[in-house]
C-alpha cells in the first residue's frame, strides 16, 4: 500500500498490496517500517511520519495509541481528525466506577504502568497525573493450596510444578522461548523464521523449545493473572517480540497506576486535542490512492466520509478485517 496509509500499535504498513488485509501482511509490512507497538507500553512518535507534502491526517481510533499519536501530531501542525467508534477515549484502558462510592474504581482494561513504560511516565509527568507504586500481593493459591510469596523468595518453600528452578512465579517459561528471542537483531528485520512464529501458539512454542507440562500450566496461571488469556490462544510471535522489545514480567518488575484511574491519562490527551475527535463514528471502508486517502464512517445515523493525505490505524486488525 502506498505512504498514504500508516499502521499504528501494533502495525506500520508503507508496502504496495492490494486484496485481503491479513495480520501476517502487516506483521511482514511493519518490520520493513519500523514501528511495532503493544498497547499500553509505547506511544506513537510522529517522527516516523514524513512532513513532504503531507497537511492533513485521519487517525482512525482513540484508544491510546490513537488519541496520543493525534495529540503528538497536533502538535507538530498537521491538520488532524481522529475518528473514534466509542463514546469515550482510551480503547482497552478503561476504569470503572459507576457502581462503587465517590473516589473508588476499579481497572477493567490495562492495568499497571511498569517502571520501563517510559513514554507513560512522561506523559503522566506532563499532565500532572501521579503514578502511585501497586501493592504486591502477599499470599496466593496455586492448585489449591494456599501458599506466601515470601516463602518462595526465601526458598522456604518450592513451587508445586515440577521442572521449575528459583522461587520465582514469573519467567520460568523464558529459557524455553530464548533460542527464538535471540533470532531477533532489529525489530526492522524480523528473519522469517521469527515471522512464522505468527502460525503458531504460545503453547505450541514452549512444547517445541522442551518446555515440560508443569511449566506450560504454571505460565496459563501466571498469564491469566496479567492478561486473562490462555497460552494456547496467544499468538507465539507476540510473545517473543515481548520478551524482546522489554524483559518478561517477574516479581521484581515495579508497577504502578495512574491515581484517579488509569483512563485519566487518555482523557487528558482527548482535552488537548477535544475539537479533533468525533466520538461514535465508527469506520465501515477506507479507500486510497497515490495521492489521498478517504475514510467513510457513521456519524449520526449517516455515512459520510472524510479525505486527507494519510491515515493513522490504530484499531485491531480483526475489526480492520471487517472494515
Amino acid at each position: 500500500m502506498p505512504n498514504q496509509l500508516i499502521q499504528a500499535s501494533p502495525w506500520c504498513m508503507k508496502n504496495k498490496h492490494s486484496g485481503k488485509i491479513t495480520r501476517r501482511r502487516f506483521l511482514r509490512s511493519s518490520t520493513a517500517a519500523g514501528l511495532v507497538l503493544t498497547p499500553f507500553h509505547s506511544l506513537l512518535s510522529v517522527k516516523n511520519i514524513e512532513r513532504g507534502s503531507t497537511k492533513s491526517i485521519v487517525v482512525i481510533g482513540a484508544g491510546l495509541s490513537g488519541i496520543s499519536c493525534g495529540y503528538e501530531l497536533v502538535q507538530h501542525g498537521y491538520d488532524v481528525t481522529v475518528l473514534e467508534a466509542r463514546s469515550r477515549p482510551g480503547g482497552r484502558v478503561r476504569t470503572y466506577r459507576d457502581p462503587f462510592a465517590d473516589n473508588l474504581y476499579a481497572e477493567m482494561g490495562g492495568e499497571y504502568v511498569d517502571k520501563s513504560d517510559q513514554f507513560v511516565r512522561s506523559y503522566c509527568d506532563k499532565f500532572g497525573l501521579e503514578v502511585l507504586p501497586a501493592k504486591q500481593y502477599d499470599g496466593i493459591y496455586l492448585r489449591g493450596k494456599r501458599y506466601v510469596m515470601a516463602d518462595f523468595k526465601q526458598y522456604k518453600q518450592a513451587l508445586p510444578f515440577a521442572g521449575t528452578e528459583g522461587g520465582n512465579l514469573f519467567g520460568q517459561e523464558y529459557p524455553y522461548i530464548e533460542k527464538w528471542v535471540n533470532m531477533i537483531k532489529s525489530i526492522d528485520d524480523l528473519p522469517k523464521k521469527v515471522l512464522d512464529l505468527d502460525n503458531i501458539s504460545v503453547a505450541e512454542l514452549l512444547k517445541r523449545g522442551g518446555a515440560p507440562k508443569d511449566v506450560v500450566e504454571l505460565y496459563t496461571y501466571t498469564n491469566a493473572t496479567e492478561s486473562t488469556a490462555l497460552p494456547k490462544k496467544m499468538s507465539a510471535l507476540s510473545m517473543v517480540l515481548a520478551n524482546f522489545q522489554a524483559s518478561a514480567f517477574s516479581e521484581n518488575t515495579v508497577e504502578g497506576r495512574i491515581f484517579g484511574g488509569n483512563d485519566q491519562l487518555a482523557k487528558k490527551f482527548a482535552k488537548m486535542i477535544a475539537a479533533n475527535v468525533h466520538y461514535n463514528c465508527p469506520v465501515r471502508k477506507i479507500k486510497h490512492s497515490k495521492d489521498e486517502i478517504e475514510v467513510f464512517f457513521e456519524e449520526s445515523g449517516r455515512r459520510t466520509s472524510i479525505k486527507g493525505d494519510r491515515c493513522v490505524i490504530t484499531m485491531p486488525v480483526s475489526m480492520l478485517r471487517r472494515t
